[in-house]
């Protein structure tokens, strides 16, 4: 199984500062989320990670970033999959610039799974658990439901949503190729603890 690392959504003071310790303790795949980032401000926060380390993040905005800082991939959100012929255009584009990104993708219900049929390396789907941090934000799914779905879909599933390193028994019995924490990990007094405490129990449940 495997354990990738979401940024939070907004600007964080120190977070990039985070991310390096937590590549430095093992973290294989970071996703950079950031809603309303500038190019600039996604610049700034790759600069803060030593070089080495850029092969390893995916991006979810400002694409050609990727591109010119040689990094490991991106994820398509919905506004740029609903340009429809700009959306293949690009993503021809960024592939002959860089045929070893990687392309991810998230999805929030079964039908839009099933029924897209592009290739991603993996996708995102959530919320698989209720939030551990944000009262009112309920999992979409059940558990039967869910290990359908996994048998049925094409698509590598990285289970996003309410994770924690106590549910990744559950995670691993209905059958996901990961989980993605997030705001489990920004909402610890130690995120770089947590991270650690991930990773032994990952190696439990493998």
């Amino acid at each position: 199984m495997l354990l990738l690392v979401q940024s939070s959504p907004k600007i964080v003071q120190g977070e990039a500062e985070i991310v390096k310790e937590l590549f430095d303790n093992g973290l294989e795949t970071f996703h950079l989320r950031k809603k309303n980032a500038s190019t600039r401000q996604i610049e700034e926060y790759l600069n803060v990670i030593p070089r080495k380390y850029w092969s390893k993040i995916v991006l979810h905005s400002h694409y050609s970033i990727a591109i010119k800082y040689d990094l490991k991939g991106i994820h398509l959100n919905r506004r740029f999959k609903k340009q429809k012929f700009m959306y293949w255009l690009k993503l021809f584009y960024y592939r002959f610039k860089k045929p070893s990104l990687q392309v991810s993708s998230s999805f929030n219900n079964l039908s839009s799974l099933y029924n897209d049929e592009n290739h991603y390396d993996y996708v995102f789907l959530s919320p698989v658990f209720d939030s551990v941090t944000k009262s009112g934000y309920q999992s979409s799914f059940s558990q039967h439901n869910l290990a359908v779905a996994l048998m049925k879909t094409k698509h590598k599933i990285m289970a996003l949503g309410g994770i924690h390193p106590n549910r990744f028994d559950s995670i691993k019995e209905m059958g996901f190729a990961g989980m993605v924490l997030s705001d489990a990990l920004w909402n610890s007094p130690d995120s770089v603890n947590l991270f650690k405490t991930a990773l032994e129990k990952l190696k439990q449940v493998s």
